[in-house]
């Protein structure tokens, strides 16, 4: 799990760096955005090799339905995870999560999934620049030696 500054966002994520992509992962990371465009162009780009796989994106929040649509704006990213407490969790944030796929999980002992979301991006959503600039900060925070933290951009 790490955390990043992303477009002026504090983003969350669940990642891992992608070992299929040897000649990325032997290369600096590209976490700007005019050179990124520049070596990658600025549409889907699907011969573009992925750096990392992103498996979600969480937002936690004391407002149910407010976190679920946090999350629910990275539907063409990865799963989206919206975490809240147990004893806040209404039917219109478990029909809000439900509509945008988005994982709503009850914080507690035990913690609970209160409403199953997709299993990934959105089907059919593209790969634009920002997918590819998001891959590359993160994949500049995985491999800092530091202690997890943010990285901006």
């Amino acid at each position: 799990m790490c955390t990043v500054r992303f477009q002026g966002k504090t983003v969350t994520a669940i990642a891992e760096l992608d070992r299929s992509a040897h000649d990325v992962l032997h290369r600096e990371p590209i976490t700007d955005l005019l050179a990124l465009e520049l070596v990658s162009g600025s549409a889907e780009n699907l011969e573009w090799a992925r750096p990392v796989t992103i498996q979600a994106i969480v937002v936690a929040g004391r407002d149910p339905v407010r976190a679920v649509q946090r999350a629910g704006r990275w539907a063409s990213y990865a799963s989206r995870v919206a975490i809240v407490s147990a004893d806040r969790i209404t039917e219109h944030a478990m029909a809000e999560a439900g509509l945008r796929g988005v994982w709503l999980v009850a914080a507690g002992h035990p913690a609970r999934i209160a409403s199953a979301g997709e299993g990934g991006p959105t089907p059919g959503s593209s790969r634009g620049l920002l997918h590819r600039l998001l891959d590359e900060v993160i994949l500049a925070e995985l491999r800092s030696d530091s202690t997890p933290g943010i990285v901006s951009v």
